[in-house]
């Protein structure tokens, strides 16, 4: 899954709603967590999956990736 909105989507939810979406399936097929890449330097997502739970996953030579992981609880734990 690639999540780009169009600036005047960003802010208003979507992201928190295709996340939640995303994390939801893995969750009902008794998954207890997901992960993601994200490009390092961009911030702005990076304080999104902060605030929705994700959590940096150590990964040897990541590159300009960094790696994000959450529990597919409803509630992030």
């Amino acid at each position: 899954m690639h999540i780009d909105l169009l600036p005047e989507y960003q802010g208003r939810g979507c992201g928190r709603e295709l996340l939640e979406a995303f994390a939801g399936a893995p969750a009902d097929a008794g998954a207890p967590a997901v992960h993601l890449g994200m490009v390092t330097v961009n911030v702005r997502a990076r304080g999104f999956y902060d605030r929705l739970g994700f959590h940096v996953i150590g990964v040897p030579n990541p590159g300009p990736i960094t790696y994000l992981g959450r529990a597919t609880a409803r509630d992030g734990r």
